[in-house]
């Protein structure tokens, strides 16, 4: 079986896994990743932040986003561009953003781009993550090039039961460099030391 191949199985298992998770428990969920992630060291310290908006059954970030403005970060939200990247804006409020590709609210026209190196912590959306900040996305590669290049911080949510020991992973795959859980915090980089 080749690694695209079981990328898309293991996409297949995790959203027959999503159909079976009761509403109840996942609202359960989303509350424990969005206390576990509003504690991290590094969103605490980080000014300029980068979130994404949930699609799908991912986790509910409304609580936050809402902290992050409350503490008066500059909050940042990813755009799809013609060209099949993806580009940082500035948001201020859920008013300024629109349904855009496959139903995804982003930032409208007049949210202006940031550029990466301004960008402290990037939340990175993904199906699921391994132990190791492994990745599995969607499989149009929007956010393995975006952050090729980026070295600031980058944070996967992965509800525990989707956690795998090892996500199929390719040459151009970016890990990230936390993993946050319900319950824990995964520390995927060598030497690097956080508290959460």
């Amino acid at each position: 079986m080749t690694i695209n191949e079981r990328k898309a199985d293991l996409r297949r298992q995790i959203k027959q896994m999503e159909k079976q998770m009761p509403r109840e428990t996942r609202a359960q969920s989303d509350a424990c990743l969005a206390r576990q992630l509003l504690r991290l060291d590094a969103l605490c310290q980080a000014r300029t932040v980068m979130l994404f908006s949930p699609f799908g059954s991912e986790p509910d970030l409304s609580p936050v986003l809402d902290a992050c403005a409350a503490d008066g970060k500059r909050l940042l939200l990813p755009r799809m561009t013609a060209d099949y990247g993806l580009e940082a804006r500035e948001v201020r409020g859920r008013e300024s953003l629109r349904a855009g590709t496959f139903g995804i609210l982003e930032p409208d026209d007049d949210c202006p781009a940031v550029p990466q190196h301004e960008i402290d912590f990037i939340l990175v959306p993904a199906v699921c993550y391994d132990v190791h900040g492994g990745r599995l996305g969607r499989g149009a590669g929007y956010y393995d090039r975006f952050l090729s290049g980026y070295t600031g911080m980058t944070v996967g949510l992965c509800r525990n039961c989707f956690l795998q020991q090892d996500v199929p992973w390719a040459a151009h795959d970016i890990r990230v460099k936390v993993v946050v859980t319900e319950d824990r915090v995964l520390c995927c980089t060598d030497g690097l030391q956080l508290r959460g």
